[in-house]
């Protein structure tokens, strides 16, 4: 489209979206200049009824009257410009010389969708004009194609600069049968003018074609716990074998690529180590939008609005949204969350909600989303694809030497056999239980010691009491609270038996590491943390029995033969590595080939 051929109106647009920019800009300045005034107004008053300022009033006086002596001085005196420079008054406004930046960027975004749709490029001689053609270019292409959801999908993000929810998008898809594309348009372009300013208003698109992968909260956590775990043991995995883009939910609610160091901590974070935050840093200047492919989210998010921009994304798009899912404890036990998991991680279900497959990380998880997908047919939803992918766990291989050297690290009394109970402290993973039934062990006078290892988590006090109170009395039992890697398999290799006797897991992951090490489990009877025991090498019981629980503890603590037979099970285990879990999942998410 040629100068000569773009519409009025859409100059008449451009020119309104600039107006409505400064405009906005100034009620934001307005705002914080008021806001401040009235802080600097709280605080005069705070001062004025102090004591201070009372005392101190003789002193204010004489300052105020030297002050209007050397005032009258001054202005006696003639007034004279010699030396002095003159400044100029119409130097543009900071926010002013942003425009043509931003109206750039806003007519290359627009040009990119005109693009991959097929349509001819406008051309023009002068910056200033490519604003009106390109936006009367794709009000055409719309009006032609009113019907095409991933188009209006794609222009959305183009005019606002942020990836929309599904009532964004249902709003802007009606505006354009009822109102027309041109004024669909103006309201959105009103609303971008209006919007907080971010980076992403002066950012190109970039259409990702290949697999994307959203791995948003792991990048940003240097810790390396279950669900971390899991992602980067994948994703490391598939950054080398697949074709594949990452892509983080950032500021100004839109997906960009990952920093240097949010890229390090997905794919290359050794465990224990925190990365230099000096390489933290990417140039902005790209908006990552996946394209006809299919975006894997290994994680779950509290952040809604990043949930909220996949389902929409899954609903208006040709893109496919694939998952790999954990548990449903924030549903089946939310006393044991605190309010910002409990709340948080119930914002990952828009997500799973529109996602087309499901990765689960055990059959029983598995088999609880199924019963809680059974509730979409009430939303008129289509039920997404579900197959369960049971988690592997690798033993790590600190050398003999090595454990050796730990020993003294992991025995707080040299040579007395080592309970061990491996997992984050909170009433969730049950670590009172097992510390009543070592208690009832010890007054029979069975030789041992306890050792957890774990990190303090929320309503983790009372227990930590507890050990406290049964450590004053003598026994011996000890936390460790940090623990490398070296010492974790160190400490797994030295117990002569661990508990993991949980009251709710997706998978369970200390249970596969302790069977990992050779070293037998015990562990709850039921869900996910039965079905990894039930291959062997594992002790089931019921863990809010404590006569289970420590009639199970004796057992493998005074027979060393039932101890030989449950060791000699885990050698005939079959084991699954990271490299096949991670080919699974890749197939069953990307291309739905089942296992």
């Amino acid at each position: 489209m040629s100068p000569e051929e773009t519409p009025k109106w859409a100059t008449g647009l451009t020119d309104a979206f600039a107006f409505q920019e400064n405009a906005a800009e100034v009620q934001r300045e307005l705002r914080q200049t008021e806001r401040r005034a009235q802080e600097a107004e709280d605080e005069l008053a705070q001062v004025r009824a102090s004591i201070w300022w009372r005392m101190s009033e003789p002193i204010r006086r004489r300052g105020e009257k030297r002050a209007q002596r050397s005032t009258t001085s001054r202005t006696s005196q003639p007034k004279s410009n010699k030396g002095k420079r003159s400044v100029p008054t119409d130097r543009p406004h900071p926010k002013q010389q942003e425009r043509p930046e931003r109206e750039a960027a806003l007519a290359g975004r627009l040009t990119t969708v005109l693009r991959e749709f097929g349509q001819p490029v406008p051309t023009t001689r002068e910056a200033r004009e490519q604003l009106p053609a390109a936006i009367a270019s794709i009000s055409a292409l719309i009006v032609a194609n009113s019907d095409d959801r991933e188009l209006a999908w794609l222009t959305y993000i183009a005019l606002v600069a942020k990836f929309p929810r599904s009532e964004d998008m249902l709003r802007f898809h009606t505006d354009i049968r009822v109102a027309g594309a041109a004024s669909a348009i103006a309201r959105l372009l009103a609303a971008s003018a209006e919007s907080p300013k971010s980076w992403a208003h002066r950012a190109e698109l970039e259409l990702v074609r290949d697999v994307v992968v959203d791995p948003t909260s792991t990048s940003h956590r240097d810790f390396h716990t279950g669900i971390q775990r899991v992602v980067r043991e994948t994703v490391s995995r598939w950054n080398v074998q697949q074709r594949l883009e990452l892509m983080i939910w950032g500021r100004g609610e839109v997906f960009r690529p990952p920093t240097p160091l949010e890229s390090l901590r997905t794919t290359e974070l050794v465990p224990s180590t925190r990365p230099k935050e000096e390489s933290d840093y990417i140039h902005l200047d790209r908006i990552r939008v996946p394209w006809r492919t299919t975006v894997i989210v290994p994680e779950p998010t509290s952040q809604l609005g990043r949930a909220r921009a996949l389902e929409c994304l899954a609903e208006w798009s040709s893109n496919e949204v694939a998952v790999i899912f954990y548990d449903l404890i924030m549903y089946t036990l939310p006393e044991t969350l605190n309010d910002s998991s409990r709340i948080g991680l119930t914002n990952f279900i828009p997500v799973v909600r529109s996602a087309h497959r499901i990765s689960t990380i055990s059959d029983a998880v598995g088999v609880d989303l199924n019963h809680f997908m059974m509730a979409l047919n009430n939303l008129g939803l289509q039920r997404p694809q579900i197959m369960a992918n049971l988690l592997p766990v690798v033993a790590g291989s600190p050398t003999a030497d090595r454990i050796e050297a730990n020993r003294s690290r992991v025995e707080g009394v040299p040579g007395l056999p080592v309970v061990l109970s491996v997992g984050s402290l909170e009433p969730r993973k049950n670590q009172l239980m097992t510390l009543r039934a070592a208690e009832v062990l010890w007054t029979e006078g069975v030789q041992f010691q306890l050792v957890f290892i774990g990190w303090q988590s929320w309503q983790a006090d009372g227990t930590i009491a507890e050990i406290e109170r049964v450590q004053a009395t003598g026994r011996p039992v000890r936390i460790i609270r940090r623990a490398d890697e070296e010492l974790l398999w160190s400490a797994y290799s030295l117990a002569r038996l661990t508990t993991y006797i949980s009251l709710a897991e997706g998978y369970g992951l200390p249970i596969g590491e302790s069977l990992a090490a050779g070293t037998p489990v015990i562990t709850s009877n039921y869900g996910s943390m039965a079905e990894v025991a039930e291959y062997g090498g594992a002790v089931a019981v019921d863990p809010r029995s404590l006569t289970d629980v420590a009639d199970a503890m004796r057992t493998l603590l005074c027979e060393d033969g039932e101890l030989a037979r449950l060791t000699a099970q885990i050698g005939q285990r079959e084991a699954l590595d990271w490299d096949g879990y991670a080919a699974q999942t890749w197939n069953w998410l990307v291309s739905g080939e089942a296992k």
